[in-house]
C-alpha cells in the first residue's frame, strides 16, 4: 500500500504560513507608511 498521497501537502502549511506573514507585514507596512505620510499625501 503506497502511503504517499500527501506528498503535495508537506509544503501547503508553510506556503500558506509565508503568504500570510507576508499578507500581514504588506498590510501593516502600508497602514504605517499611510499614517504617518497623511498630510503630504492630502496636499499632493
Amino acid at each position: 500500500m503506497n502511503l504517499h498521497h500527501l506528498d503535495g501537502f508537506d509544503r501547503l502549511y508553510p506556503a500558506l504560513a509565508v503568504e500570510t506573514i507576508g499578507c500581514l507585514l504588506g498590510d501593516w507596512i502600508s497602514y504605517f507608511i499611510g499614517w504617518q505620510f497623511k498630510g503630504p499625501l492630502h496636499r499632493w
